[in-house]
């Protein structure tokens, strides 16, 4: 297939017409761009990035893993429930703590987390680059780790979700080692300084993995969210945050 054309792009053998396009920026969706060969995924991941009329919205910032998403139309949201409901279902608690800053829009800790339950499209972590690469970055089972990181901020919130039963998460190691030895991939796109661990897990169905303590989640679709905010500050008996004591559990951390 000649660079610059999409497995999409092209027509089959017979005359038969292309698959019609689909409604998103890029004229692919998420399942058809999972159909694909590899060879035919990453090619149109190299499309998305080099089509310079594919602009993702003014919140979210310009990133190659953005940008791929944004392109494929990957609007899948958590599930939203009630606190209680989570409670009963199975698998660890995952933590995810934000906090105001004039670099980070929406302006307000709701605001950003209401966006990661029920926006089309979130911002990510790691703008700028990350350790672990770019996803939705989440304490597993570890509240006090993750109420650390947004104590440094204005108004921190925390917000509690669980991994699906039928998410396809690894662990960071396998998705290096996998990354690593895909030749196709690591030729492609080694080289470029693109997000290659989050365009790695999209293009296999990967919708998360995880690192010590750390869950990073590039498909919200693999959460289910409860719909409860909490404060990184412990409940008074009047239900207000305090302004002295940090919370040390989801249980004892004040409802905003």
């Amino acid at each position: 297939m000649g660079r610059g054309r999409s497995g999409l792009s092209k027509k089959s053998g017979g005359g038969n017409a292309a698959p019609a396009k689909a409604n998103t920026p890029s004229g692919i969706d998420y399942n058809q761009f999972m159909a694909m060969t590899d060879a035919q995924k990453y090619q149109t991941i190299d499309d998305i990035l080099n089509n310079s009329n594919i602009k993702v919205p003014s919140y979210l910032d310009s990133s190659d893993t953005n940008k791929v998403i944004y392109g494929l139309g990957m609007a899948n949201k958590p599930t939203v429930v009630s606190d209680s409901q989570l409670d009963a279902m199975p698998g660890k608690d995952l933590y995810r703590t934000v906090y105001e800053s004039g670099s980070m829009p929406p302006p307000s800790s709701a605001g950003i987390l209401d966006q990661i339950r029920n926006g089309d499209y979130t911002q990510l972590s790691g703008k700028g680059g990350s350790v672990h690469g770019r996803a939705l970055y989440f304490a597993r089972d570890d509240f006090s780790g993750s109420t650390s990181y947004g104590m440094r901020g204005r108004n921190a919130m925390v917000m509690r979700a669980k991994i699906n039963p039928n998410a396809k998460i690894v662990s960071e190691s396998k998705l290096d080692n996998d990354m690593r030895n895909d030749t196709a991939f690591h030729n492609k796109f080694f080289t470029k300084g693109y997000d290659e661990k989050a365009l790695y897990a999209l293009s296999h169905g990967i919708d998360g993995w995880y690192s010590g303590s750390y869950s990073m989640i590039i498909n919200r679709g693999a959460l289910t969210a409860s719909s409860q905010n909490k404060s990184t500050r412990k409940a008074l008996k009047s239900g207000k945050p305090s302004t002295r004591s940090g919370a040390t559990s989801w249980a004892n951390a004040a409802n905003v």
